[in-house]
This record gives C-alpha cells, sequence and structure tokens, in this order.
C-alpha cells in the first residue's frame, strides 16, 4: 500500500511517497516492510489513504531491521 512520508533529517526534510506494507496497526504505533533502510529516531507523518477520511498520523521510527535481501521491519511510535 502507498503511504506519503515525510522524513525529519539532521540535513532537513525529505518528503517521499513510499510502496510499504502496512502490519501490527496498534494505539501506539504500526509497522511497516519496505525495501530500504530508515533511521531509527526518523520523524515521518505517513497519510493512510486506504482509510476513511485518510487519516494522517506523526511517529517516530523506533526500530528497523533487516530481514535479509531488501527487505526491512520498521517500527513507527506514534508522536501525536
Amino acid at each position: 500500500m502507498p503511504i506519503w512520508v515525510a522524513e525529519e533529517t539532521g540535513s532537513g526534510r525529505r518528503i517521499r511517497k513510499l510502496d510499504a506494507l502496512i502490519h501490527d496497526v496498534s494505539h501506539g504505533g504500526f509497522g511497516l516492510i519496505f525495501g530500504q533502510d530508515l533511521n531509527p529516531g526518523t520523524i515521518v507523518r505517513a497519510r493512510f489513504d486506504c482509510l476513511p477520511n485518510r487519516p494522517v498520523v506523526t511517529g517516530v521510527i523506533h526500530y528497523c531491521v533487516h530481514l535479509g535481501g531488501t527487505h526491512y521491519r520498521i517500527g513507527v511510535q506514534f508522536t501525536k
């Protein structure tokens, strides 16, 4: 599922569309399976186009684990 992410990094802000598999959505955050690593501590804003009213959430990447090949499991913790 495509989501939009705005990454706040030490060198500035980068906005991009990611094709990621979302899993483990809970009250505290959500997980992504993605094709590259993203640094823990990075602030992200994601818009869920597949949900009613297309909610936008803000979170921080809590962890990024390499699963093998080009697959990474990324945990995002909600901040707002």
